[in-house]
């Protein structure tokens, strides 16, 4: 299953701020397969070690984590830390999950396709993308593995859904974090045509007798 980078920001606009949400797919990619959906789980709230991530300095994904294409243990940029994605090939293997428990940024200009089985957002994930949409996106999120996948809360979540969340196959969870996309360019107009199909009579319409 693949979310780029507006199809991402399409799907998270749905999950409900203060609950473990998840978006899931399947390979097969049908409409049935894929949902977003609201995981019955403890209310979770925001990071508190995540308190002053606003005027962190964000380091380089390559400064902490190398050069490695593939990576097999899990990833995970620490509460109260912010990364900004440099990694200067495509594609970027995280084989056991992604767990965003501070911040990570994915910066205007730049382009990468991700393959992860699992991504975890308990602190925030940050994408801007102001290129023209030509049908290919900055960012690419493709969903791998076949089998289920957890993450453990921490802080101050620490303890709910008894200390380790199960979030099923290929999914993208939400738990107490905040996902900010902006995927098009500022000066793009945004207009909607709306068209009356309703040709039922208003309550005070007079309605045409008809005789039979």
């Amino acid at each position: 299953m693949k979310f780029s980078l507006l199809g991402l920001a399409a799907a998270t606009s749905f999950l409900h701020r203060g609950k473990c949400g998840t978006i899931r797919g399947s390979p097969k990619g049908s409409s049935r397969d894929r949902s977003v959906m609201e995981m019955e789980m403890d209310t979770f709230s925001p990071l508190n070690c995540n308190q002053d991530l606003g005027t962190a300095t964000c380091s380089p994904w390559t400064s902490l984590f190398g050069n490695a294409q593939s990576m097999t243990d899990r990833i995970v940029i620490q509460c109260g830390e912010c990364i900004v994605m440099d990694f200067p090939e495509s594609p970027l293997l995280l084989d056991g999950g992604l767990d965003i428990q501070g911040k990570l940024v994915f910066p205007d200009d730049y382009e990468i396709v991700i393959r992860t089985p699992m991504i975890a957002v308990q602190g925030e994930l940050q994408m801007l993308s102001t290129k023209p949409v030509d049908g290919n996106p900055a960012v690419r999120i493709v969903m791998t593995g076949g089998g289920d996948n957890t993450f453990r809360p921490i802080a101050n979540n620490e303890g709910k859904c008894g200390g380790e969340c199960s979030t099923g196959k290929k999914a993208i969870v939400v738990a107490g974090g905040r996902v900010e996309i902006k995927g098009l360019p500022q000066a793009t107009p945004a207009w909607l045509k709306l068209h009356d199909v309703d040709r039922r009579p208003r309550p005070n319409e007079d309605v045409p007798h008809q005789s039979k």
